[in-house]
């Protein structure tokens, strides 16, 4: 198993800034999978979004690459 790392951001939500990626935050999951084809799988099987761990927030994936 190799670990992949996803990262990807999000803007929030009520900001007074008007221009996209004035107010970001990044975020970013480590995850093992057998593969780079198998990570981009899980991907595409949630729709382009993952999970944090512990269940609170998601984001969209931007990029993997191998940890």
């Amino acid at each position: 198993m190799t670990k992949f790392v996803f990262k990807g951001i999000s803007a929030f939500e009520g900001s007074e800034q008007s221009f996209v990626g004035a107010v970001a935050e990044s975020h970013q999951l480590t995850k093992e999978f057998a593969d780079l084809k198998a990570a981009l799988q899980f991907v595409a099987d949630n729709n382009g979004f993952v999970i944090s761990e512990d269940g609170k927030s998601g984001f969209m994936v931007l990029s993997v690459k191998e940890a």
